[in-house]
């Protein structure tokens, strides 16, 4: 597991408890801070633009793929909202068979989007200071 990791979660818990199928990014290697940081990806526009790029400070924050970049084969965005999971939180996923390792991003298009979520302001000083360094 590393950053840029595309996993699928059919049962994806949300911050309001509820679940859903969900594709997500890993976008940092723990290491010390024993903490994963996720990302959400949505093939919904609900008003987002749909031009390939960053919007770091609208809606929250999102970087929007064009379909046919990377491993996307649908127009895709990648949603700001970090989830954090501990070591033990993926392994008890991984057992009962709620995450599922898809692709990796390639390596400029995870910098584009590690480089934008560190330029939104609602991401916090902590999870940026724990993303890799692009």
């Amino acid at each position: 597991m590393g950053p840029g990791d595309i996993f699928y979660s059919p049962a994806f818990e949300f911050f309001d408890g509820e679940h859903s199928a969900k594709l997500i990014i890993l976008l940092n290697n723990p290491n010390d801070s024993n903490t994963y940081y996720f990302v959400l990806i949505t093939t919904t526009q609900w008003r987002r633009i749909k031009s390939s790029g960053c919007y770091p400070n609208e809606l929250g924050g999102y970087y929007f793929f064009t379909k046919n970049v990377d491993w996307f084969i649908e127009d895709t965005w990648v949603l700001f909202e970090i989830y954090e999971k501990k070591t033990v939180d993926i392994l008890s996923e991984s057992f009962k068979d709620n995450l599922e390792y898809k692709a990796t991003m390639k390596k400029n298009n995870l910098k584009a989007l590690i480089r934008c979520i560190k330029s939104c302001r609602d991401v916090t000083r902590r999870v940026k200071a724990l993303l890799p360094p692009y």
